[in-house]
């Protein structure tokens, strides 16, 4: 039998520093796929990667590359009619996606397992996630934030399950302590903690 395609869609949130470009590159390691990286900010991480704008990236074919060129609509599309079996990762996402995803991102989204995508969108706070997003994932890393818990964000079915698990990482002492949330149809099924080194 066929090993079970997944094609996850991760939500990475947390401040700056605490972790989330390392966990990304654990997770696209762990699938074998190609990496493409979303980044306007050129991260140091990524630094070996080659760079590519969104031209390129309709041409890309290697292991490993990094896309400067954010402008939503053309990007998505780009990645939907020209890229296959990736582990896409888009830094700082809130930068590029307006909060009302366009039709290009939903189509990313709702098709990945039709191209083999495992997408990995990264924000620094819960109220910058669209609320889109906020129903279509799979898997959140949740890293310390500067949100305020005591407001309500609706927008993510399992509030109630989120902010617990934030206020939690918030106590904790290590700045790169973080609790996944597994979600599969608005249900939280496993959770699971850790701590990067």
């Amino acid at each position: 039998m066929e090993k079970e395609r997944l094609n996850i869609c991760y939500l990475l949130i947390g401040d700056q520093g605490t972790g989330k470009t390392t966990i990304a590159d654990k997770l696209a390691t762990a699938s074998g796929k190609r990496r493409i990286v979303v980044d306007t900010d050129a991260h140091p991480f990524y630094a070996h990667y080659e760079v590519v704008n969104i031209e390129g990236l309709k041409r890309f074919k290697g292991d490993m590359c990094r896309c400067e060129d954010a402008n939503e609509d053309e990007l998505f599309t780009a990645l939907n009619t020209h890229q296959r079996n990736a582990f896409i990762i888009f830094e700082d996402a809130a930068k590029y996606l307006s909060p009302n995803l366009s039709k290009s991102v939903i189509s990313f989204i709702v098709d990945k397992r039709k191209r083999n995508f495992d997408i990995c969108f990264m924000f620094h706070s819960l109220a910058d996630v669209p609320p889109y997003l906020c129903r279509n994932y799979q898997r959140m890393i949740l890293f310390k934030t500067q949100d305020n818990l005591k407001k309500e964000l609706s927008k993510f079915s399992n509030w109630h399950i989120t902010v617990e698990k934030a206020q939690k990482i918030n106590k904790h002492k290590s700045h790169n302590y973080c609790e996944t949330i597994l979600k599969k149809y608005s249900t939280i099924y496993k959770v699971r903690s850790c701590i990067i080194l």
